[in-house]
Parts: C-alpha cells; sequence; structure tokens
C-alpha cells in the first residue's frame, strides 16, 4: 500500500541506522537546500510517530518525537509548519506539555510573521499570501490543539490574534469576483 508505514524498519532506520551529520552541532551551517531536506526529515519523524500512536505504542511515539527534537534542534533548523505535527502528536501520545512548548514557540513565529505582512500594506499582501496563509493555518490548528488539550493559556494568547488575522486568509481560488 503507497504510503504505509512500516514501524518496525522505519523506528530501526530512523532510531539506530541514520547518520544525523552533526546537525545538532551548533557551528554547522544549512544552506538553503539543505535546510529543506533536514526539515523535510522533521515530517518522517512526525509520519512514524503518528503511525506509532495509531497502533498503541505511545511510549516509542514520544522516543521518536524526543529523538527527533534531538537530532534536529531548533538553533539549526527553525520552526517552521514542519513542526505543527510534532506538536500534535506530542499532545495525542499523552505529552502535552512538551506539544504545549513547541506550540508556544511556533505561535510566536508565525504572529512575529503576521505582525510584518500587516506593516507591510495589505496592498501588498499579494506578495506574501502564501505565507499569509500559512502563517493563519498553523495559528487556526494551533488554537484547535490548546482547546482540545486543554491549554488554557496558550488558547487566550491564541485567540484574539486569530481573530484579528483569520480574514487575512485567502482562498487561492479566489479572484475577488462575487
Amino acid at each position: 500500500m503507497p504510503g504505509e508505514v512500516r514501524t518496525d524498519i522505519m523506528y530501526d532506520n530512523v532510531m539506530h541506522k541514520f547518520q544525523w551529520g552533526g546537525v545538532d552541532k551548533y557551528d554547522v551551517y544549512l544552506d538553503e537546500n539543505i535546510l529543506r531536506m533536514v526539515s523535510n526529515l522533521r515530517s518522517n519523524f512526525a509520519r512514524l510517530s503518528t503511525q506509532l500512536i495509531a497502533e498503541g505504542d505511545t511510549a516509542k511515539a514520544i522516543e521518536v518525537l524526543d529523538y527527533c527534537q534531538k537530532v534536529l534542534p531548533e538553533k539549526n533548523v527553525p520552526y517552521s509548519l514542519l513542526m505543527l505535527p510534532i506538536a500534535q502528536a506530542y499532545c495525542k501520545a499523552g505529552s502535552p506539555d512538551k506539544g504545549k512548548v513547541i506550540g508556544e514557540k511556533l505561535f510566536q513565529v508565525y504572529f512575529k510573521n503576521l505582525r510584518y505582512y500587516k506593516s507591510c500594506g495589505q496592498e501588498n499582501f499579494g506578495f506574501y499570501q502564501r505565507d499569509i496563509n500559512e502563517a493563519v493555518y498553523v495559528i487556526a490548528q494551533l488554537q484547535q490543539m490548546a482547546e482540545t488539550f486543554k491549554m488554557d493559556e496558550l488558547k487566550k494568547q491564541i485567540d484574539p490574534v486569530f481573530e484579528e488575522y483569520k480574514y487575512f486568509y485567502k482562498n487561492e481560488n479566489d479572484n475577488g469576483e462575487e
């Protein structure tokens, strides 16, 4: 079946066989292409942990997520959209405190971005629309995560921001005509 995750094989490869090449070291420079590749590795960790959760092995899922944080640290691989499923998986695996920490950081990153886009003026939104849509999407997903997992303080921070910026989201198929 396409897209199926063989957790036994993938777990062994990710946790024991793959060499991470020093991405966890402070003085490593990741150019744009390598950074994109390394960021996509996070999605593999998320897929593996999500499948482990579906199989009922939440302890192993948390182990995988912790290892992801260790070998692909924020200091070298900045948080992006690809951290959202990591935060969600932590919550679903029974470690909402770790999910909340990531969620708070993601919220700060995307809120900062939205403030910047707003400061550029609405006439320039077209230049940033894809980034604006991503930011609004992430904040909406974080809002849902905060509500589902009873992260009241995070939700209190997110709610007014989402209310202010949700209208910035624009469907790419929307040409503005009624």
